[in-house]
């Protein structure tokens, strides 16, 4: 005979129970904590052309530029993975999918206003001793943790 497969529907997210859900508030609290974020990522997004064709004038702006670009690429992170989880937990909630439209718009806008800073000439544009003054960095080299 012929088996009938049997078809299993997911319940719906607001059904499920959480202790079988993604723990997120370790990168937002809430929806309203990774909003705020997008909007903290729109302000600081023009941030770098203050940095534009000043490379070269001193380690401390070296360092400067790399230090803001940290920051903005660790919240970046949190705010793209949220987007990402969020989606993922109900592909057909609008709001979330719509979350993550607007992290990829942002990070489109991001890499085309620091696209000059991932140049390979950029380097070469900072002079030799400038490069070697700037600090040194501790780098944990850590995973996320989401």
């Amino acid at each position: 005979g012929c088996r009938m497969a049997v078809v299993k529907s997911l319940p719906p997210r607001s059904k499920v129970k959480t202790a079988d859900t993604w723990d997120l508030t370790v990168l937002f609290k809430d929806d309203a904590a990774g909003r705020a974020a997008y909007k903290k990522l729109e302000k600081q997004g023009g941030g770098y052309e203050k940095f534009r064709g000043k490379l070269g004038t001193s380690a401390k702006v070296v360092r400067a530029c790399f230090d803001f670009d940290v920051e903005y690429e660790k919240l970046a992170e949190r705010a793209g993975s949220y987007a990402f989880l969020k989606q993922a937990e109900d592909i057909a909630d609008s709001v979330y999918t719509g979350m993550m439209q607007e992290y990829h718009f942002l990070a489109t806008r991001a890499a085309g206003s620091t696209s000059w800073t991932r140049t390979m000439s950029a380097p070469r544009a900072i002079p030799t001793a400038t490069a070697a003054a700037v600090p040194s960095t501790r780098w944990s080299g850590g995973r996320s943790r989401v």
